[in-house]
């Protein structure tokens, strides 16, 4: 090979190296930019680690990521959206559904291509949860209930076989722990029943509705079908039940009126607990039977939730509760924000539920999709974090949160309500005055709330 051939070859090589540097810098110039936001942690590295394959599957697409504090994501969010601002992926909790529909926020999803494969996929609640006025606006990001925890080998001390099918049973099974003195891990049953946060976030407000439901045996316990209050005597047996566990009795820890959720569980894992009413299913089994958190691993069973009403029904109606992706409706990039919702949301480039397996596999959080439920992995999994057919049991004896917050106006009406059930509690305020405020708060809403 002459030299004037091998400098041929060089310059060739030369300006082929050119080349593929000018496509891939225009590659990367032509990638279209989403956002993608959610709140904090919301598990975020399982999500990165899914924004990561996710870019790979589609490499024209770029994702930011923007996590927002978990404890102000909605003050912020609707701050920045009646700004104007521009968002295309945004995290969803059931009850903005209504609201954020009716300020023209988020989009309908009625005719993205592929939609009707995964209304298939889910079931009625679920579809429920994500919809308003017939429409659906979001994909599933976890489907979780409300469930009912317990060590037998304390109520065996106290003379028990089973646990509590009703919230009667439950406080004389309590109150019998606590009389008897009965000890666990070498301490003393103080207090029987553990729950988690009474007066902080939505935990309080989920507990009171479950004993309402309990109760009063039948769906739509809270509001009626045409969003009138509809708990009567009910709401107040259900709060009396309450602050009698915690001060007549004295089987709730006052203590538990400024838990934390997390401290809640941990109070439990520690074994200072006969009972645990948990707020969401797929917590109990992650701590509860992790040995670097828990001194109960292996101990801990799960039961449904007790019924206050045995004559209507033999379990407790458990709250689901369905947090979803939507796509903002400022937008600019609706078809690869569509992209993005179905990967992280349903099924990624090549049909697979990929991150909802994955968030299943590392953080223990239930998937909404009927067809998982048949997945050799998925199975495996879920038997492995404890009880799956306690969860069954209680999907099916459950209520769509929608029944709660379905309503415009129910979420500004939740935390008015919160506020007068925690006055309750901490004794600053009497049961029938606080049931009366909750009711004419939700009367004035719906009067000055257009179009719900």
């Amino acid at each position: 090979m002459n030299l004037k051939t091998k400098k041929l070859i060089y310059l060739s090589f030369v300006l082929l190296l050119v080349f593929v540097f000018l496509q891939l810098a225009l590659a990367e110039e032509n990638k279209v930019e989403i956002n993608f936001t959610l709140w904090a942690p919301a598990h975020i590295q399982v999500v990165m680690d899914g924004i990561t394959e996710f870019e790979k599957q589609y490499p024209d697409i770029k994702v930011n990521v923007d996590s927002l504090s978990g404890s102000q994501y909605k003050e912020v969010l609707v701050t920045k959206l009646v700004a104007g601002a521009e968002f295309d992926v945004i995290q969803m909790r059931d009850e903005y559904v209504p609201s954020f529909v009716e300020a023209g926020w988020i989009v309908p999803l009625d005719d993205f291509p592929g939609i009707e494969q995964y209304k298939k996929d889910l079931s009625e609640a679920t579809i429920g949860q994500m919809s308003w006025k017939g429409k659906l606006y979001g994909l599933p990001y976890y489907q979780a209930t409300e469930s009912f925890a317990y060590i037998p080998e304390i109520l065996i001390k106290a003379g028990y076989a089973h646990p509590p099918k009703t919230y009667d049973e439950l406080l004389d099974m309590a109150i019998k722990i606590k009389e008897k003195q009965i000890t666990y891990k070498g301490k003393v049953i103080e207090y029987p029943i553990c729950t988690s946060t009474l007066t902080q976030y939505q935990d309080l407000f989920s507990l009171w509705a479950n004993l309402v439901y309990a109760f009063k045996g039948e769906r739509n316990a809270i509001f009626d079908k045409e969003g009138n209050p509809a708990w009567g005597e009910y709401g107040r047996q259900a709060l009396q039940w309450l602050y009698d566990a915690i001060y007549t009795y004295e089987v709730i820890d006052k203590v538990n009126l400024a838990l934390s959720p997390n401290a809640a569980i941990e109070n439990f894992s520690a074994g200072r607990g006969a009972f645990f009413i948990v707020p969401v299913d797929y917590y109990f089994p992650n701590q509860f039977n992790n040995p670097e958190l828990s001194k109960i691993v292996g101990e801990v069973r799960a039961a449904p939730l007790p019924t206050g009403n045995p004559d209507k029904l033999e379990i407790g109606l458990a709250k689901v509760i369905c947090r979803s992706y939507a796509i903002a409706a400022t937008s600019k990039h609706k078809e690869e924000a569509w992209k993005l919702l179905q990967f992280i949301g349903g099924k990624d480039k090549f049909g697979e539920y990929n991150h909802p397996k994955r968030l299943l596999l590392t953080e223990g959080l239930t998937f909404a999709y009927l067809s998982l439920w048949n997945d050799p992995e998925a199975k495996e999994a879920i038997a492995k974090r404890g009880f799956p057919e306690v969860s069954a049991i209680q999907n099916k004896n459950s209520y769509p949160s929608a029944e709660l917050l379905g309503l415009p106006w129910s979420s500004e009406w939740q935390v008015y309500a919160i506020a007068q059930l925690n006055g309750v509690l901490v004794k600053q305020k009497g049961i029938d005055e606080a049931l009366n405020d909750m009711e004419k708060k939700a009367k004035q809403l719906a009067a000055e709330s257009k179009g719900w």
